[in-house]
Parts: C-alpha cells; structure tokens; sequence
C-alpha cells in the first residue's frame, strides 16, 4: 500500500498538471476568438474602403470635373485591386482611362519590380496583374519570365503572350514567334488542360492552324498533341485534315486517346475524305474507338457504313457503343 505522503503528492501533481492544461486551454480559446475577431474588423475594414473607392473611382470616370481620390499609404493594395478591378468590367475608352490611372498611380513600375521578387507567389501574381492591362510595352517582361524556374509563372507568362494579336507592334523585340510558346508549354503544367487548350487556343486564333499543324509534325509530347487536335477541331480548319488523316491511317503510332479526340474533330471539319478510313475504326478493339466512329460516320453522313453499323447494334454489347447508337438514332428521328 501507498504511503499517505505518496498520494499526497501524487495528487499534488495531478491537480497541477490539470490545472496547467486548464490555462492552456483557456488561453487558446481566447487567442482563437481574438483572431476570429480581429479578422473580422479587418475584412469589414476592407469592404468599407473599397467601396470608398470604387465610389471615387465612378466619379473619376464620368465626372467633368473629378475629384482626385486621396489615398492613404496602407490604402494603396485596396486602390490597385479597385483600378484593376474596373479594368476587368469596363471596355472601351473607359477602360483605357483605369489603365492610364493604374499606370499614373505608380502600379505598373511597382508590378514590374515585383516580377524580380524571390517569392515566385509575388512574380506570379505580378505577371497576372501586368497580363489584365494588355500593354504591349509590357511584353518584355513576360518574354523574361518564359525562362523563370518556377512553372506557374512560365504558364502564366505563355498565356499573357499567346493573347498577343500578330503584327500587334513593329518592335520585333517586343513580339516572340508562336511556335516557342507552344514548345515553352512542353515544359509546364502539362497535367492543366484547360490553360493547355486556352493558350493553343489564342495562338491558333490570331496566328492561324497553320501554326498549330507545323508544330504537330515534331510534337513528340501526347498532351501537347491532344490538346492541338482538340483545338484543331474548334477551328473547323480543314489545314487540319491532313493531320487528322495521318492518324486514321497509322493507328498504331498513336496514342488511344490521341486518336479519341481525332475522331471527335473530325465531324466538326466535315470532310468526307476521312470516311473511308473510318469505316475500319469500326472493328478497332478499344469500344471507345468504335462509338467515336459511329458518331463520326453519322455526322458525315455516311450511308456505305449503315450495314456494319447495324451489325454492330445486333452484336456489340459495350455500353458506350450502345450509347453511341442510341444517339445517332435521335439524331435520325
């Protein structure tokens, strides 16, 4: 048995260590509600100063006679995201007046200087509050930030030139050929489609397919290539036709899901040299393969392929391919 003195101070021990845990667990509680407090001052600090603002802003836009809105040092970051802000919504010679302020008020050199931070956050989001004001004169900086070490701010950067129109300047020191931005894209954020198919996108829209076919000869990279095809696709291009018949032709060199969005462009072209060599995609071992074929033969209107079409509905039982039936026969009532 314990001694009375032993449990004396066990419990001694005890009722320190508990009420230790108590102060502890009082002082978080307090320190979260101050937090929880304290940021809420500063958001409603923040909403109320932006709306102050973006009132000056209005009236330095519509205004005769303007009134200059007077900022504050710490008000300077809610100013710019205000300016950019009606950057973004307004068009025209209004928009054009933000820029002039959001260049005026000092933004633009700050963004510039910010583009050579360490932290690749600050590049970044420098870059992207440079890209909403679509200065040429600007286009240095994001041809510099092709080569940052961090991928983001190289996407980023791709993205802001892609939007370039051609012969936008004569400043040939200003302008960077389209064919690097695509090989530039080999190197970034391969596994972001949407950035992908949105930069190959603008380039194919202001520089042409042409662009796009060339480069798709050497493309050793399938994203790149998926992502090209799809956009081929979009622009209805038949430049894109010899491309897409090559891939008809040699299956085997190419990727199931290259082939996939090939089939899916097709139809949107609408060029009947491709049925022939669609007719065998409808035998091909992957049942992905067979339902985008049936889809596209239906759409070029392909009567020769109905009796193997019809072999296939008595025959074929993979869900897709019965999918891709049932849909040509609602296109057909």
């Amino acid at each position: 048995m314990p001694s009375t003195d032993f449990r004396l101070l066990l419990d001694t021990v005890i009722g320190k260590v508990v009420f230790v845990e108590t102060i502890l667990l009082t002082s978080g509680i307090l320190i979260t509600i101050f937090i929880l407090a304290w940021r809420n001052i500063l958001t409603t600090f923040h909403k109320k100063n932006q709306e102050t603002l973006s009132e000056g802003l209005i009236d330095f836009l519509f205004n005769e006679k303007p009134v200059k809105v007077k900022i504050w040092p710490w008000q300077r970051d809610i100013y710019r995201d205000a300016i950019l802000h009606q950057i973004h919504i307004l068009a025209g010679q209004e928009r054009d007046k933000m820029v002039a302020l959001y260049v005026e008020s000092g933004f633009l050199f700050k963004d510039q200087e910010q583009t050579r931070s360490r932290s690749w956050a600050h590049r970044l989001m420098a870059l992207i509050r440079l890209d909403a004001l679509s200065l040429i004169s600007t286009n240095h900086v994001f041809i510099r930030a092709l080569k940052d070490s961090h991928p983001l701010v190289v996407l980023s950067a791709i993205r802001a030139l892609s939007r370039l129109e051609k012969n936008a300047t004569s400043d040939q020191n200003l302008l960077i050929h389209p064919n690097l931005l695509l090989k530039s894209l080999e190197d970034v954020g391969l596994e972001r489609r949407t950035a992908l198919i949105e930069v190959i996108s603008n380039i194919g829209f202001h520089h042409g397919a042409q662009i796009i076919c060339d480069y798709m000869k050497d493309c050793k990279n399938s994203e790149m290539s998926i992502a090209c095809a799809h956009v081929l696709g979009e622009l209805r291009d038949p430049l894109a036709m010899p491309i897409f018949l090559n891939a008809l032709n040699f299956p085997n060199l190419n990727s199931e899901a290259f082939l996939i969005k090939v089939l899916d462009s097709i139809p949107l072209i609408a060029d009947p040299e491709a049925i022939k060599p669609l007719r065998n995609f409808l035998q091909h071992k992957s049942s992905t393969i067979r339902a985008r074929a049936i889809i596209a033969l239906a759409a070029l209107g392909d009567e020769d392929s109905r009796h193997e079409i019809e072999i296939l509905r008595i025959n074929d039982s993979e869900i897709e391919v019965r999918r891709a039936l049932q849909k040509i026969e609602k296109r057909v009532v």
